[in-house]
């Protein structure tokens, strides 16, 4: 399946996708791209989300998940305004001040990169008793090359979730005298 839209300001979008099943598994990969202009200055924006989801079934009692997001977004920031600079220019980013440059001289942005992968295994004991684990891991880098500073932040994270599920069925007798 492939959309692809486009709008005011320069908006556009693709979305493409596809599914894939075979014997006991299924697999599903999706792209996606937005992008626009803006409707100030300074504002525009980048994204892209790659995910590919896989389920695979092992037995009659087991189950995989496999899952893997990819993102990549850019996107501008303008700054704010007072009410005279709107006045005069709604559509502008936010001007020089004393030493601090304007948003466009400073190039003020928000660029991400984020991985998030994770792999679940679901183990079905019996009608009352199941066990599902979760492993997973993510990494997310950021930079923001704001008016007034520069950040650079990196974070990974790994963590792993099992978990015992039991159904207790109850079975209610109403007598009636």
């Amino acid at each position: 399946m492939i959309e692809l839209s486009g709008g005011s300001y320069g908006s556009r979008s693709v979305l493409a996708s596809a599914t894939g099943v075979n014997k006991g598994a299924a697999h599903r990969i999706s792209y996606a791209y937005n992008a626009g202009d803006g409707y100030r200055e300074q504002s525009a924006l980048r994204r892209n989300n790659l995910s590919w989801l896989s389920q695979v079934k092992l037995s009659d009692k087991q189950q995989l998940l496999l899952g893997v997001l990819l993102v990549d977004m850019n996107y501008q920031t303008p700054g704010g305004l007072t009410w005279k600079e709107y006045a005069a220019n709604p559509r502008s980013a936010r001007p020089a001040a004393g030493a601090f440059p304007s948003a466009v001289d400073a190039k003020a942005a928000i660029l991400q990169k984020n991985l998030t992968t994770g792999v679940t295994y679901i183990h079905k004991f019996n009608e009352l008793f199941s066990n599902t684990t979760t492993v997973y891991g993510s990494y997310n880098r950021i930079e923001n090359s704001a008016i007034r500073n520069f950040e650079k932040e990196m974070n990974r994270i790994m963590a792993a979730d099992p978990c015992l599920h039991s159904i207790r069925r109850w079975r209610t007798v109403i007598i009636l005298t």
